[in-house]
């Protein structure tokens, strides 16, 4: 069997596999819902973006950088998250929110909630530590679940793949080309990846 070069080559979409969608799953995203997710232009941003899509949820993508995707409404982490999410939301708040970041915008990611929202968490930025007001949970009813995909064995991830690939076949789920990278762009490729705004990359010697 024929090796393909590095440069050719194409990883499987294993990014909708097991992480975007036991977030989407665990959020329990529902048509008709509004979804806010976290470094959306990353790999597995980007796959719950359009898992969630897929499902019938109308999803606002947080992204450091302009970018344009049909179907998803964007704000850049500059801006003030919260406004921004009650102007889209008429000042409701989202349903749910699936977060690839965490850290510095953990704050305003609760304070974007509606009540009634959950927050789907896979990531913790640093040494994890985050700050929490737990009236807000009570008193606006929120969920905070925690997904961890190594917990999910073979027959599980089987399950998903099965799910999963009548949307990946018919295009509707795409894995992204990824950006070829040199030895001398490691470590921005690090950076940015720990931002969340790090598309996939191969390294090219």
């Amino acid at each position: 069997m024929p090796f393909l070069p590095v440069r050719s080559s194409r990883s499987p979409p294993i990014c909708h596999s097991q992480q975007p969608r036991q977030r989407v799953q665990a959020a329990k995203i529902q048509a008709g819902e509004t979804a806010f997710i976290t470094g959306a232009i990353g790999a597995v941003g980007s796959a719950a973006c359009q898992i969630a899509l897929q499902k019938g949820a109308r999803v606002i993508g947080l992204v450091e950088q302009p970018a344009e995707v049909e179907g998803i409404e964007f704000i850049q982490s500059h801006e003030d998250i919260v406004a921004r999410i009650r102007e889209l939301t008429a000042g409701r708040g989202v349903d749910v929110c699936l977060d690839t970041v965490s850290g510095p915008v953990f704050p305003a990611v609760i304070a974007s909630l509606a009540t009634d929202g959950r927050l789907a968490v896979i990531v913790a930025k640093g040494d994890g530590k985050v700050t929490l007001d737990l009236r807000n949970l009570y008193r606006r009813r929120l969920q905070v679940l925690g997904v961890n995909s190594l917990l999910v064995d073979t027959r599980q991830t089987a399950e998903i793949y099965r799910e999963l690939n009548p949307l990946i076949e018919a295009g509707k789920l795409r894995s992204e080309e990824p950006k070829q990278i040199s030895f001398a762009e490691i470590h921005s490729a690090f950076q940015r990846m720990e931002k969340g705004s790090a598309s996939k990359m191969v390294l090219v010697p």
